[in-house]
């Protein structure tokens, strides 16, 4: 069993090693632990693991459905806030006595 670094298996997979790490902390890739590090936890992984996850990749998944209640067709309430009028008159009421 050859183990790869996460430079490798980056590379193995055409993505970033900032995405491979969140792929990995997300727990859709397996990892074998190599220790503590200095920063990290070093990571190594297994070309059969990387397979998998491309495999798993391929599958097509079924669609959510979800119910829509009633609640769903009312429009949404909106409030406007003047932020500059409320600053305004915070300075105002300083500067009076």
């Amino acid at each position: 069993m050859s183990l790869m670094t996460p430079q490798e298996a980056a590379d193995f997979l055409s993505v970033s090693t900032k995405h491979l790490r969140k792929l990995t902390n997300a727990g859709e890739i397996r990892y074998v632990s190599m220790g503590a590090g200095t920063q990290r936890e070093r990571r190594r992984y297994t070309p059969e693991d990387l397979q998998a996850f491309i495999d798993g990749r391929g599958r097509r998944r079924e669609p959510v459905k979800a119910t829509v209640g009633q609640d769903a067709t009312k429009a949404s309430h909106i409030i406007g806030i003047d932020f500059q009028g409320l600053r305004e008159a915070r300075v105002k009421a300083k500067r009076e006595p």
